[in-house]
């Protein structure tokens, strides 16, 4: 994308919002009980936001972006150069 400041990679991976998203929320529902709380709703909230995150493919989000990027001709170092 000309003009864009990020890399090949950030840019193929932008449009994964709803994995993006997935991420933020499991990020913070972790940060929630790593401070110590333990309760029955933070532990919930945890085990949702995990069961989203995998099943939206979050771990699996990085073999699928260099996955796209290798059909669209790009080599594994350009992933890091800018658009």
């Amino acid at each position: 994308v000309s003009g864009s400041t990020r890399t090949v990679y950030e840019e193929a991976k932008s449009e994964m919002t709803a994995l993006e998203e997935a991420g933020e929320a499991l990020e913070s529902a972790m940060k929630i009980v790593e401070e110590g709380d333990y309760s029955e709703q933070a532990l919930d909230a945890l085990a949702d936001a995990q069961e989203n995150f995998e099943k939206l493919g979050g771990y699996e989000q990085e073999q699928m972006v260099e996955t796209v990027l290798k059909g669209l001709g790009f080599e594994p170092e350009d992933s890091d150069r800018l658009c």
